[in-house]
């Protein structure tokens, strides 16, 4: 198994408060992808109250210097060696995605994670990069980047905004009811 690292240390400058903690359907965004996905969480000093969760709630957790996500998984993976990257902004993620990817997984190659734009949700929130919607799900390694396909469209719903919350916080309350998970 590779190792699972929750990135949770960035500035949430888009959104103007610190992101991991901002609860969707009353759960903490960090809380619902690592009940998902499992790892540990990279906390930075940016992210103070996201390590207090931590803390309390004893997920286990790397400080990062906090320069940024390029900078922060650069040094991860100096200090740890190759690892799945999973965002933890991306409310919907299921533990069969993060399977799907693993089980591709390659010391030779980074695979980076795609929906294709005709799977992407309105008011899916993701970036765009060459008619892809990057997804926030990346296996990190020394080896040249490719990228993987998902299929699960929720992976588009990431969020930035005070919109994208709110947005994520009425699907929570329909999904978690449902057996998406």
């Amino acid at each position: 198994m590779v190792l699972r690292i929750l990135m949770a240390g960035g500035k949430s400058a888009r959104i103007g408060r610190e992101k991991p903690v901002l609860k969707i359907n009353n759960i903490p965004l960090v809380e619902r992808v690592y009940n998902q996905c499992g790892g540990c969480v990279a906390v930075s000093p940016n992210t103070p109250e996201t390590k207090k969760l931590c803390i309390e709630r004893g997920i286990d957790y790397i400080t990062t210097p906090g320069q940024g996500y390029v900078e922060d998984t650069i040094w991860l993976l100096r200090e740890y060696g190759e690892f799945l990257s999973i965002s933890c902004d991306i409310p919907f993620v299921r533990e069969r995605d993060v399977r799907e990817i693993e089980r591709e997984f390659s010391k030779d190659f980074s695979l980076t994670g795609y929906l294709s734009l005709e799977r992407v949700p309105m008011g899916g929130g993701c970036n765009i990069y060459n008619g892809k919607c990057l997804v926030g799900i990346n296996t990190v390694t020394e080896g040249k980047e490719v990228f993987f396909q998902f299929k699960n469209s929720l992976l588009a719903i990431n969020v930035n905004t005070e919109f994208d919350l709110f947005i994520a916080d009425r699907l929570a309350r329909i999904i978690d009811k449902s057996d998406y998970y």
